[in-house]
């Protein structure tokens, strides 16, 4: 595994055909060794006092705060036992989203 200053490199190959992973101080950055296109987004929802939002939950192994979302019913699927668990713990409502419609706002392309 190689490391920098920047964050981790990883190079793994899985049945999701990951094969890279980056992580910094500013998120994560995940490359697929196939051409995938994200379509649509799906999302565990839930609603308080201000309105909605994107339910998440602290992944111990990872160290770190994952938001509930997920571009494919198998990543949703994983994760819909802690939804449950949230409802039952918070005893809020948990909504599954689908989001559909993509729309490029901008692309960042920092490469030098």
């Amino acid at each position: 595994m190689n490391s920098s200053f920047f964050g981790w490199l990883i190079i793994m190959s899985d049945k999701l055909k990951i094969t890279e992973i980056y992580s910094s101080f500013f998120g994560w950055l995940i490359i697929m060794s196939e051409k995938l296109k994200i379509t649509e987004l799906y999302a565990y929802i839930a609603e308080n006092e201000e309105g909605e939002g994107v339910c998440g939950f602290w992944d111990a192994d990872m160290d770190v705060f994952l938001p509930m979302v997920g571009a494919d019913v198998a990543r949703v699927k994983s994760i819909r036992d802690k939804a449950k668990i949230i409802s039952r713990e918070t005893g809020k409502k948990i909504t599954l989203c689908r989001f559909s419609m993509r729309e490029e706002i901008e692309v960042i392309d920092e490469r030098h």
